[in-house]
């Protein structure tokens, strides 16, 4: 009874709506019709919609991710410029000791003074031998060092310029959520307003077709 009642109802309101010429069956079958389809095709945006907000979603975890590792490496790499610092510090004061071991420091050439005090030709050559390795390997252990330390500055400043891109990108993705979750929230009420016609449409055309 009540459900008959509700038919009346809408029949009446439809006939109001359109009492210029009768409505047949065929003219609420195409209109529900009509309904479903804008139902479905409003459905479909909602999942391609939710595709959307995962995906954003998806991009920011990622983002987190990459913005920690880069905080890590960059932390590695400070302490690496540290330790590099010291051990040119710590080479710098081992040469420094090994001039004064040999009492080099009253002399205008501390290398040349040292080398031709030798008694004879094999402690020359073997003095030689020992400065002149001595001042390679602290030529070449410096270069290397302060070559790293060089590499590591850039690399900080390529780590802090991609950190500020990330940054920018993950903005316009937490922008671009909120207006996914605006219209989706626009097509979810919408698609309760067009479920509702296909309610009440699908009621009228049972009616007439009992």
């Amino acid at each position: 009874m009540k459900k008959l009642f509700k038919v009346s109802i809408l029949l009446f309101i439809v006939f109001i709506s359109h009492s210029i010429h009768a409505i047949t069956l065929g003219e609420y079958e195409a209109k529900l019709n009509q309904y479903k389809a804008e139902l479905n095709s409003n459905n479909a945006k909602i999942n391609s919609t939710n595709t959307a907000i995962a995906a954003a979603n998806n991009r920011i975890n990622t983002i987190n991710k990459e913005v920690n590792s880069l905080l890590k490496e960059k932390e590695v790499i400070i302490k690496e410029m540290e330790d590099n610092k010291v051990e040119i510090d710590s080479l710098k004061k081992k040469t420094k000791k090994l001039i004064e071991y040999y009492q080099m420091s009253q002399s205008g050439n501390f290398y040349i003074d040292y080398i031709f005090d030798s008694k004879d030709i094999s402690t020359f050559i073997y003095r030689y031998s020992v400065v002149d390795q001595f001042l390679e390997y602290t030529k070449n252990t410096t270069k290397r060092l302060t070559d790293t330390i060089n590499k590591q500055e850039q690399r900080q400043k390529d780590i802090i310029n991609i950190q500020g891109k990330l940054a920018n990108k993950k903005n316009e993705l937490d922008n671009q959520l909120v207006k996914l979750g605006t219209d989706k929230a626009h097509l979810v009420e919408g698609g309760v307003s067009i479920k509702k016609q296909v309610e009440q449409y699908d009621e009228i055309v049972n009616y007439y077709k009992k």
